[in-house]
């Protein structure tokens, strides 16, 4: 794949939407290897796996995933996966984790993030 990542979204409750996120997620034949998510009406895949500006940081109890570069708003400095699972606000993915996210973080990324329990899922990017 030539491109960092693919994220496809669809209404799950409608049949015609999950249908033919079906038909394009096999007519694309990406690598199973290469899923980083996949939720009812989200899959997200990592097209370039490895590049430096392509971290990927997982949130805690599966709530998602943030692919880019972090840095901290009060140190400046980059971010690791480790750091992002240590920050407050985490456990419930909703969307105060969204300006959690922003509160804490700058950089060039784009989260998607999902709550197993409400099936919201959330996607935004910041650059």
């Amino acid at each position: 794949m030539d491109f960092p990542y693919v994220a496809i979204t669809w209404n799950p409750r409608d049949p015609q939407q999950s249908h033919e996120a079906t038909v394009l997620l096999q007519s694309l034949k990406l690598d199973p290897k290469c899923r980083m998510m996949d939720r009812a009406g989200i899959v997200v895949y990592c097209g370039i796996p490895g590049v430096p500006y392509l971290e990927t940081y997982r949130l805690p109890d599966d709530g998602g995933i943030i692919l880019g570069v972090l840095f901290g708003r009060d140190t400046q400095r980059r971010i690791t996966s480790q750091d992002i699972l240590d920050t407050p606000g985490h456990s419930e993915v909703s969307a105060q984790t969204i300006t959690t996210l922003i509160k804490h973080y700058w950089g060039a990324y784009v989260a998607f993030l999902s709550n197993r329990r409400s099936g919201n899922w959330w996607a935004f990017r910041d650059c």
